[in-house]
């Protein structure tokens, strides 16, 4: 039975937000990924706000690609100051994704700026798309 979409009922639901804060351990937070294909590449890009690049780690195994890494707590307590709430701390991040055929895994490059990871995945040179002339033949005589 379809029903209408109501968005108050999404914002008083508290399921609604769980994805957005789905935590796989207890430690271990879900990194927010985008992914864009284009003629030449595929590109992921990744939210990570407060993690260092020596604190990312991207590997392939085969034809799965794997980021991960971990924002570490900086917490210092000096003199006489108190934290009343704690929500920034340890957590780490895992996630892969599988490769498809066309893509050259001599060539991926990765970069961290401003908190967003991007990691670019070419695609082979012979399976970019192109375009193929269509020429006019000589018409078939009988």
């Amino acid at each position: 039975m379809l029903t209408l979409w109501n968005a108050m009922n999404d914002l008083m639901n508290e399921d609604y937000y769980r994805p957005f804060f789905r935590h796989d351990t207890p430690n271990e937070i879900r990194a927010a990924v985008d992914i864009k294909e284009t003629d030449t590449a595929y590109e992921i890009t990744a939210d990570m706000p407060g993690v260092k690049s020596s604190d990312v780690d991207v590997n392939l195994d085969g034809r799965v690609l794997t980021v991960k890494g971990e924002r570490k707590s900086e917490i210092e307590e000096k003199g006489n100051s108190k934290y009343h709430r704690l929500e920034r701390c340890y957590s780490s991040f895992r996630r892969s994704f599988t490769l498809p055929d066309t893509t050259d895994p001599t060539a991926i490059e990765a970069k961290l700026t401003d908190g967003v990871l991007t990691v670019t995945v070419p695609k082979k040179p012979d399976v970019t798309p192109r375009k193929i002339e269509v020429k006019d033949s000589p018409a078939l005589t009988s």
